[in-house]
């Protein structure tokens, strides 16, 4: 999400307050990470949900002292996504579905 998406274009008009708090957050995210944020918690629901924007693969791997997964053959076998994830469909259905009630 970022200033030219359509996301964020809705939430700039909204006055709903909960909208505009989510414009706050994604700005404050901005500003203080310099980068725009990725839409992984909501990419993950879809998921749940039985949308098919994510591929996966299995492999095997371990969980280091800073949480960070890293691939190795003494691990436990997990599903990982992807990094082809089709992330333009994905941002068109969080559009349609976002703003199901008007701003």
């Amino acid at each position: 999400v970022n200033k030219n998406t359509v996301i964020y274009k809705k939430l700039s008009r909204s006055k709903k307050s909960e909208y505009k708090i989510l414009k706050r957050h994604i700005d404050l995210y901005h500003k203080y990470t310099e980068n725009w944020p990725y839409m992984h918690d909501p990419l993950t629901v879809s998921v749940v949900l039985g949308k098919k924007f994510v591929k996966f693969y299995r492999s095997k791997v371990i969980i280091n002292k800073n949480g960070n997964i890293n691939l190795n053959k003494k691990g436990k076998t997990i599903n990982l996504s992807k990094k082809d994830s089709r992330n333009k469909e994905f941002m068109k259905f969080l559009e349609k579905n976002l703003f199901i009630r008007s701003i």
